[in-house]
């Protein structure tokens, strides 16, 4: 995932703060959780399953990004 909208997206919610409907500080606060849910999983794909993966196959075997890749495919919702 990247993470190249993070800052400009928490700027545009704070940019908002003349509307009275929006909760500036819960959305920016749901952002900084899903940023960090999500910086949390990729790392837990680098660290854990490509070690594993590692750790069983083999450093260039391409079944370690293919594991990867499956974990990714399992475990993400698609909308």
């Amino acid at each position: 995932m990247t993470y190249e909208y993070e800052h400009r997206i928490q700027g545009i919610i704070w940019s908002n703060e003349d509307y009275w409907c929006i909760d500036n500080d819960k959305e920016s606060n749901e952002l900084r959780e899903v940023y960090a849910k999500a910086k949390a999983w990729d790392k837990y794909l680098e660290s854990t399953v490509r070690q594993e993966a590692i750790d069983e196959f083999g450093e260039d075997d391409p079944r370690v990004d293919f594991a990867v890749e499956l974990t990714k495919e399992i475990y993400m919702e698609d909308k």
